[in-house]
């Protein structure tokens, strides 16, 4: 009721969260638990997490978790929460590259709890990769997640601004940048605007800083046939692609997410098919 009373649209729902989180049971188990007797220690912890809710934290950031894809990622005040919106990029790397035994070299610009490259490595087992992040608190969370999901052995994780300092040529290069634009970081709800990192949010007064610093540089980690995609905002769909196609890239497809809402630019840079007579 609390939760309801100062707007929070899942309130029942964070509420049932909670009380399974401090239960340690699931939602099939919470249901056949009407007659269990809840401890005075139970109602306390409760409380202190139902007032960290009311304070506007996510419960993610409340749990220290956050599923995306099949996988749980840890997550902190350090990392942007992994998005439902985002699974479309991991779908649409599965369409382009459909043989999941490929030995791939997967690039994640702005890595955070490195959901896109450990998701990706989970589907292709022969796989490697490379997280860059400007943050170390992030990089430390995605070298937990990474070892957590067992792939540890196939991923590297490294402290950067981008694309600088990177001489290796990839064939998959993925990224979810800061793109709000800055005037709109303080109209954000409380959830986003408190508790995920700024940097990870902030795009710079167009909201294109990101794109436009990763596109000066993509060329050259690109293997001849590699492909890019990058999440965009809402309203993008129009910018992204001419920053894109401006630098001489050829755009293969836009992916809306579940809300219709163009979210994934897939983009690779033309060759020419040199024919024998």
């Amino acid at each position: 009721m609390r939760l309801k009373q100062i707007g929070v649209k899942t309130s029942l729902l964070d509420s049932r969260l909670i009380l399974q989180e401090v239960l340690n049971i699931n939602y099939e188990e919470l249901l056949v638990s009407a007659t269990r007797i809840i401890t005075e220690e139970e109602v306390e912890k409760f409380e202190a997490l139902l007032l960290r809710r009311i304070k506007r934290e996510p419960v993610s950031k409340i749990f220290g978790r956050k599923d995306f894809w099949k996988y749980t990622f840890k997550t902190n005040k350090f990392t942007l929460d992994p998005r439902p919106e985002t699974e479309t990029l991991i779908d649409a790397v599965l369409s382009r590259y459909k043989d999941h035994e490929r030995e791939l070299k997967i690039l994640d610009l702005g890595t955070g709890t490195g959901c896109l490259l450990i998701t990706l490595l989970k589907e292709y087992p022969n796989a490697t990769g490379l997280g860059v992040d400007i943050s170390m608190e992030a990089l430390q969370v995605a070298g937990e997640n990474a070892n957590n999901l067992e792939v540890m052995d196939r991923a590297n994780f490294i402290k950067g601004n981008w694309l600088d300092g990177i001489e290796e040529k990839f064939d998959i290069i993925v990224s979810n940048p800061p793109y709000i634009k800055t005037k709109i970081i303080d109209s954000l709800p409380s959830e986003v605007r408190f508790y995920d990192p700024i940097s990870a949010l902030d795009g710079g007064e167009s909201g294109l800083d990101c794109y436009e610093q990763i596109m000066k540089d993509i060329e050259k980690n690109m293997n001849a046939h590699a492909h890019v995609f990058f999440e965009i905002g809402k309203w993008q769909e129009m910018e992204v692609p001419e920053l894109i196609t401006g630098k001489g890239f050829e755009i293969k497809e836009v992916k809306k997410d579940l809300l219709g809402i163009p979210r994934i630019i897939e983009f690779n840079k033309p060759y020419l098919k040199v024919i024998k007579h």
